[in-house]
């Protein structure tokens, strides 16, 4: 059952247990297959005694290498069958934030300067994007909406709109104009992109609307007007801008997502935000996931509909460490734990914890950023310069 901040303490940690060996990149591990035991002839007695001997061995076989691969890592179902991507034809260089378009996978690569294009389908390499026409500088989040694949430059204080289809430019937006101060978020709503800037005016930071067809400004509400402190997500629920301000005490400012008008700033001990740094939205819930490992270390749930606060998550019984990215597939919600090296599985009809997948199998690596698509579940893993693909269940 969700915890409340009186009731939060959970279960005791699960240790990890690494297990060594990795799947080819693109290719799924290979299926155990028992041995074929001889045929028996016709009129022996001894050999059908061999035949069903030789097949219980196979059996108990069976069970202990199932019971061996259920104890990779620490989980309380065993997972599908995991992908591993990493080496230098990927372009990976720090992976910092994932997304899914279509039947693509898109990767940021916040020290390459660069995006790296997948198959979600297969995990095979389409392309590697980069160049300094592309304006990429410091990638901090990318976004598909349409057409068009959106991502930031947190450094270069503008924003690179791709064509879905083939990679190529559609444009560069930066200039002044746009008023972009340390962009690092994205979202969508009707003919709109919204960008969360996380410094900008009077060091309190902002939010810039962009016309989504053709990236021109539209407004830009900014400081103390949005409450907003340092915006590091956005998410779009209904008719609603949800802003993750993690500067100073942690807050959430609501917006109307169609003209940006103020809502109402969401703060204080009772909602447990401590530099929330991530949100994902399922039915009715909004869910924040708070990083700072000073108080925070939890996810809180929010309702979509009034901003009232519903639970807060945390505890050893759900491993949080430093849980920096959060995604949801209707079911299920996924938090990666960037110092846990974990991932973390909720149920969201009731917050409560279903798995921590981690350990050698998975090969996290400072895992900053997750997605769901077609039953499968993306991880970029910052230092391990690789994404992880796990089956959803």
């Amino acid at each position: 059952m969700p915890t409340t901040p009186s009731d939060a303490d959970g279960q005791a940690g699960r240790a990890r247990q690494p297990v060594s060996g990795a799947a080819v990149p693109g290719t799924a591990p290979l299926a155990w297959q028992p041995p074929v035991s001889p045929r028996p002839r016709p009129g022996s007695g001894i050999r059908p005694l061999i035949w069903i001997g030789g097949v219980v061995i196979v059996i108990f076989a069976a069970i202990g290498i199932l019971l061996a691969a259920g104890s990779s890592g620490t989980t309380k179902h065993a997972a599908a069958s995991v992908q591993f991507y990493s080496g230098a034809r990927y372009g990976f260089n720090r992976p910092w934030a994932i997304a899914v378009a279509g039947s693509d996978v898109w990767v940021a690569n916040e020290t390459g300067n660069s995006v790296t294009e997948l198959n979600a389908g297969n995990g095979r390499l389409i392309r590697v994007i980069a160049g300094r026409s592309y304006g990429f500088d410091q990638p901090g989040a990318i976004a598909a909406s349409g057409p068009y694949v959106w991502v930031t430059n947190v450094a270069g204080d503008s924003v690179t709109v791709l064509n879905a289809s083939d990679g190529s430019l559609v444009r560069v937006l930066s200039g002044g104009n746009y008023r972009f101060d340390s962009p690092d978020s994205i979202a969508f709503y009707g003919p709109d992109a919204w960008i969360g800037n996380a410094d900008g005016s009077a060091r309190y930071g902002s939010v810039t609307e962009l016309r989504a067809s053709n990236g021109d400004w539209v407004a830009t509400v900014t400081g103390k007007a949005g409450g907003f402190s340092a915006p590091q997500s956005l998410v779009v629920t209904g008719g609603t801008l949800w802003v993750a301000n993690g500067g100073g005490a942690g807050s959430v400012t609501e917006l109307n997502a169609s003209d940006g008008s103020y809502i109402k700033l969401l703060t204080g001990g009772n909602y447990g935000f401590s530099l929330p740094d991530a949100m994902a939205a399922t039915s009715g819930a909004l869910w924040v996931a708070n990083s700072s490992s000073d108080g925070g270390n939890s996810v809180t749930e929010l309702s979509t509909s009034s901003g009232a606060w519903l639970s807060t998550l945390s505890g050893g019984g759900y491993d949080f460490s430093y849980p920096g990215a959060i995604a949801a597939d209707g079911a299920h919600l996924w938090v990666a734990n960037a110092d846990g090296e974990s991932v973390t599985e909720m149920n969201v009809t009731h917050g409560s914890w279903v798995r921590t997948l981690t350990g050698g199998r998975y090969h996290f690596k400072y895992p900053v950023a997750v997605a769901v698509s077609g039953g499968n579940v993306w991880v970029a893993n910052a230092d391990g310069n690789s994404v992880t693909e796990f089956g959803a269940r």
